[in-house]
């Protein structure tokens, strides 16, 4: 089996979030070669499957750093999360007006104060 696995910010996508032609054109035809394809990201999956609608091929997602992996049909592989009590825990230590505090579920990203950062 050949797997393509590639990073998306600032590796598959410039700084303006677009993924050139030609990168396109070179995964479409790895993937009719049968290559298997892969996105990794911090993105949730929901943020990744945009990103393989522009390519239109099937991906597999490695999903939030590493947290969740999702097979090419969508389904969760496997997922690793913190408790709920612990989360609340590390929200607690980190509330801090020094730093931005992101909590992230599998499908949305949740912030206590929106910030310029935090709208990107």
């Amino acid at each position: 089996m050949k797997l393509f696995v590639t990073d998306i910010d600032g590796t598959l996508m410039d700084s303006n979030k677009q993924i050139q032609g030609e990168d396109i054109t070179a995964i479409r035809q790895a993937h009719r070669q049968g290559v298997r394809m892969c996105l990794a990201s911090g993105r949730m999956y929901e943020e990744i499957k945009v990103v393989m609608d522009v390519l239109e091929v099937p991906c597999y997602a490695i999903c939030q750093n590493g947290a969740t992996l999702v097979d090419c049909s969508g389904t969760v592989i496997v997922s690793n999360t913190f408790r709920s009590d612990l989360t609340l825990s590390v929200q607690h230590v980190t509330s801090s007006d020094d730093l931005v505090t992101v909590i992230c579920s599998a499908d949305a990203n949740y912030v206590r104060v929106r910030t310029p950062e935090t709208n990107h």
